[in-house]
């Protein structure tokens, strides 16, 4: 069989399984989870601003500010998981070199 057919036939072998299993488990957790929907259903607010956090009001978090800040308010030496920068080449060279002469020096 060509490489193209056998990886379509792989493709609708998964198709057919995963069709079948989804059934089975709609016919398996179907009737749970519509029981848990309509046990909680006065619970459920459609309108996303009317949910509260009470961990958030217990404890008084302010959220107002939360992400609004800027580059420059960061400071300079403050990069996404690198920590500070190096000012210029040459100290990149001179640890570099640094390290070189240390381990020429042990051994």
């Amino acid at each position: 069989m060509a490489v193209g057919w056998r990886a379509l036939s792989i493709f609708g072998t998964a198709l057919v399984y995963k069709s079948i299993f989804t059934m089975y488990n709609g016919m398996t957790y179907g009737p749970v989870i519509s029981a848990f929907f309509r046990k909680y259903n006065e619970f459920a607010k459609t309108d996303t601003f009317e949910i509260t956090d009470r961990k958030r009001e217990f404890y008084h978090i302010d959220t107002s500010q939360y992400m609004k800040y800027d580059f420059k308010d960061l400071g300079h030496d403050y990069h996404a998981h690198h920590g500070p920068q190096p000012v210029n080449f040459n100290s990149i060279t001179n640890n570099l070199n640094r390290k070189e002469n240390l381990s020429t020096a042990h051994g």
